[in-house]
């Protein structure tokens, strides 16, 4: 098999994050003409979750590959119905599993770990990772409390807010000495969902040591007067465990300057000495308030015994400088949430829709194919029917859609030009070659006194329920060709190649064409 047919087939997924436990839709848009000079027999998707961490130790790499979901559904299968346009669109669905780590990647130092989701869909016989076609899935916690929290962030918080102090008293080796306090003031939340707007208020004040009002001489310490004076982000730690190797990572996830920033007022008082108003210290107060949207994977915990762990935690970190020896640090653990929860009752799918992109519209029943619903046990394997009591297969009749052809008027407005015909066959009737020669008769055909299917002309059917969901050959008193639907029975055969659904191998049959 060439690589060409993978032009053949696109896939359709959302492109925003999906949370744990929801349903994933999207479809798989096929050229059936490239699929079928490639001798394709069939089209799965398939969904995909990997952890996968390595750990650098002593120079060699120490893996682990654990995998968090796995499915998989087929999506096409060779004998499905089929229209007057080559190309099809087939809808699939996913339910993802509750609890899921979110989608990351991280690399630092030659240790990794990478959190990844994907819809593949993989022709027959394509078991390399080349002749595959993957679309990327972005995979969130669950977080039904994250969106009533955005919601009221979004709208302007007039909640309840915390305050988080930190004071200094600093000291120089020249005698200098002063005291510095810094407030960080933000809203009492449990969490921080992504992208949500989170205000914060940011107060320096400090107290400068013993001197003179009228001194010239610059005061310290003394309060930042711009943003770019303080550092403020958001900080992220890491630590993967492999075995007994583990490692943290603490860097920068991003800046907490990332709104409009409102600097001032800004405030200087004297605080005179008890008995010298000439003598005191100079108290300053700046006032910073701003906000910033989460941009990061929420926080999570991934542990499981025997495997890896990965952990990923945030905190608020704002350190200022008052000279290069003297800071003052807050560090403030935090929660990055999500924000987004999966979908509430939502129906479970008992039908699958196949529908077909700008279909060419014809008489007759390539017209009437444009959109086709397939119950799901079209897609059941054939293990599934061996506890069912049912002695019936379901099968559909059509023409043969073969390349177009001349076709008078009567035969385009003909029932078996336009209608597909349903029938309830006994499981008899699709006894092998090998059983009819054993001396095993067949009741449908015995009944009948019908002749063998080696001389008998038929039409071909499609069963829905068979394992390879491959041609089935009819008897003629069924057939929409047969005596019983008012269409002549001797109709010239041509070489077609059909399945044999009880041996499960091909071999050559004749059958018939649709009078024309």
């Amino acid at each position: 098999m060439s690589g060409s047919y993978l032009s053949a087939i696109r896939i359709s997924i959302p492109q925003t994050p999906i949370a744990a436990g929801d349903a994933i839709k999207g479809s798989v848009r096929l050229d059936l003409r490239v699929l079928g000079e490639e001798r394709v027999g069939e089209v799965r998707t398939n969904l995909r979750g990997i952890l996968h961490s390595s750990i650098k130790r002593n120079g060699r790499p120490l893996t682990d590959t654990i995998y968090l979901v796995k499915q998989s559904t087929s999506v096409w299968r060779r004998g499905m119905p089929s229209s007057s346009s080559d190309i099809l669109k087939v809808p699939f669905k996913f339910r993802l599993p509750d609890h899921l780590p979110p989608s990351f990647d991280f690399s630092d130092s030659g240790d990794s770990v990478r959190i990844s989701y994907t819809v593949e869909a993989v022709p027959d016989r394509s078991s390399t990772r080349s002749t595959r076609v993957e679309a990327a899935l972005t995979v969130v916690p669950d977080d039904p409390v994250g969106v009533d929290i955005k919601s009221g962030l979004e709208s302007g918080w007039i909640e309840a807010w915390t305050g988080k102090t930190a004071a200094e008293h600093f000291q120089r080796t020249y005698g200098l000495v002063g005291d510095v306090t810094m407030n960080l003031l933000y809203p009492s939340l449990p969490s921080i969902p992504v992208r949500a707007r989170f205000p914060f208020t940011l107060d320096v004040t400090t107290v400068s040591s013993p001197m003179l009002r009228n001194d010239d001489e610059r005061i310290w310490p003394s309060p930042p007067t711009h943003p770019r004076e303080v550092l403020a982000e958001l900080q992220q730690r890491v630590h993967i465990r492999i075995g007994s190797e583990s490692r943290t990572y603490t860097s920068p996830a991003q800046s907490l300057w990332g709104g409009t920033t409102d600097v001032g007022p800004f405030v200087k008082d004297w605080l005179p000495s008890e008995g010298d108003a000439t003598a005191g210290k100079w108290k300053q107060d700046m006032t910073f308030r701003s906000s910033f949207s989460p941009l990061s994977t929420p926080t999570f915990r991934f542990e499981r015994v025997g495997a890896s762990e990965v952990h990923v935690e945030y905190s608020l970190r704002i350190n200022v400088h008052f000279g290069p020896h003297h800071s003052l640090e807050l560090d403030i653990p935090v929660v990055i949430s999500s924000g987004l929860s999966k979908s509430r009752g939502d129906p479970p799918a008992s039908i699958v829709m196949m529908s077909v992109s700008d279909p060419v519209q014809q008489p007759g029943l390539d017209s009437r194919l444009s959109q086709v619903e397939l119950p799901m046990s079209w897609f059941r394997s054939a293990h599934d029917d061996t506890t069912s009591s049912n002695s019936l297969r379901r099968v559909i009749t059509a023409p043969e859609t073969g390349p177009s052809r001349a076709r008078s008027t009567a035969a385009d407005n003909s029932e078996v030009s336009g209608r597909l015909q349903e029938y309830d066959l006994p499981m008899d009737y699709f006894m092998t070659d090998e059983e009819s020669a054993s001396g095993v008769p067949s009741r449908s055909n015995a009944a009948r006194g019908a002749p063998s299917a080696r001389t008998q002309g038929h039409g071909y059917t499609r069963s829905l329920e068979l394992l390879d969901n491959s041609i089935a050959l009819m008897n003629s008193e069924l057939r929409p060709g047969g005596r019983h639907l008012g269409v002549p029975a001797s109709i010239p055969l041509r070489p077609v190649r059909s399945a044999s659904p009880g041996a499960r191998r091909v071999r050559n049959y004749g059958a018939a064409d649709v009078p024309v």
